[in-house]
């Protein structure tokens, strides 16, 4: 089962009509079905969107040996009332599963996170403090941080979570990192566990490039380009419309792993002629070329402009 919640409306342009954008998802499950019937009980995070917005909606998928079911309740209405006061204060408690020794780990090595809260995991991934962000971090300073709360999967009870997830690309063979895993229940209490680690083995230092991601997106003005990179790189960014016309790029010289990893790179939301680009859908591609000889590396993602 799946539970979305209120659809943003958002205006085409200047044309008057309006459309509905997928709500944050609050609720994602799995149950075994007995007797034709099944159970999924869910918690509605306290701090969701506001503004204008469409109904929220519920959908169902059911799989037997012979034949499949589907169900939906699209267009559910979902009161303006202030969540009930509550008891807990704490934050989930996360625990963190390898699949090989953290001593001597490969690259990319896969992990496991079982997550449980009285409240329930918040997955809606509206903004950091309301996701289950995985960051890795050498030294106290900040590789990577990537959202995995699309990743989360809750059973028959919803205090109960679990994901399975990999480490990004790019580490470097031989270095000590701490995978940090952060996560907040439905009441907005985070927490947090820290796991020490070392690579021993992979891509022995070649220059690699994952995680690339710009945030916030949709945006309705500028946003910021984040990815991880195995090294100081010179990167170049352009955003296309759908037919391919390229309408802005930037460069920059010697980008660190930490900046572009933490900071990002940022676009003020205007093209290259100043002006506001329409509302839709662009492309994005965002370029890495190493000191070291190597070649450069690229990656091509969406943007969503809506205001």
């Amino acid at each position: 089962m799946r539970v979305y919640d209120s659809s943003p409306v958002r205006p085409m342009g200047n044309t008057g009509q309006t459309y509905f954008l997928t709500g944050a998802p609050i609720f994602r499950g799995e149950a075994d079905i007995q007797g034709g019937t099944g159970i999924l009980r869910f918690r509605v995070p306290s701090a969701l969107r506001t503004g204008i917005r469409g109904p929220a909606g519920l959908y169902a998928y059911a799989a037997a040996t012979d034949r499949d079911a589907l169900g939906a309740k699209p267009a559910l209405s979902v009161p303006e009332r202030e969540a009930p006061a509550g008891t807990d204060r704490d934050g989930p408690r996360i625990a963190v599963h390898f699949s090989g020794d953290t001593a001597a780990l490969s690259a990319e090595a896969s992990f496991t996170a079982d997550l449980y809260d009285s409240s329930g995991i918040n997955i809606t991934g509206l903004v950091p403090s309301r996701s289950v962000i995985m960051q890795i971090e050498e030294g106290g300073t900040l590789v990577t941080a990537i959202d995995v709360s699309d990743q989360v999967l809750v059973g028959t009870d919803y205090r109960s979570a679990s994901l399975e997830e990999r480490l990004p690309a790019g580490l470097v063979s031989g270095h000590a990192y701490d995978l940090v895993l952060r996560a907040s229940d439905n009441l907005s209490n985070s927490g947090s566990v820290r796991i020490p680690f070392t690579i021993a083995g992979g891509s022995g230092g070649a220059f690699a490039l994952s995680g690339v991601y710009n945030f916030p997106n949709p945006t309705d003005g500028g946003t910021r380009f984040f990815a991880t990179v195995s090294g100081s790189v010179d990167l170049t960014i352009s955003i296309f419309t759908i037919g391919g016309k390229r309408i802005w790029r930037t460069h920059a010289s010697g980008v660190t792993p930490t900046q572009l990893a933490g900071e990002g790179i940022s676009w003020d939301g205007r093209d290259a002629d100043g002006d506001l680009p329409a509302n839709g859908v662009y492309l994005f591609r965002l370029e890495a070329r190493p000191g070291n000889g190597e070649p450069a590396r690229a990656v091509t993602g969406r943007l969503v402009v809506s205001r």
